[in-house]
């Protein structure tokens, strides 16, 4: 193997031994458990929005600004699993605030 090999070698493998990138993926596995909750609770506020729209013919306004405050955590979530941002989303960071 070449120097120059060893050496691009060597920047690699120091690297991957940084500890911030793994705590980094520790979170990242944390926030995709997360997702993968607030899912479920979405689609309760869904079904829920809906059967009192049916029965009311009017929205929740509660549930309105949950649902927009959730998906917005959510947005904020991918943002952060795919590097287009680093701040760490709610509990580590704000609760999304919701007009």
């Amino acid at each position: 193997m070449e120097e120059k090999d060893k050496t691009m070698l060597e920047n690699v493998m120091q690297e991957v031994r940084k500890s911030e990138k793994w705590l980094r993926a520790l979170y990242m596995i944390l926030f995709i458990v997360i997702v993968e909750l607030t899912k479920t609770l979405l689609f309760a506020i869904v079904v829920l929005q809906f059967i009192l729209v049916l029965f009311t013919n009017r929205q929740n306004s509660n549930l309105l600004k949950f649902s927009k405050a959730l998906s917005r955590y959510v947005y904020e979530i991918y943002l952060y699993l795919t590097y287009n941002a680093e701040t760490k989303p709610f509990p580590f960071g704000d609760w999304p605030k919701v007009s």
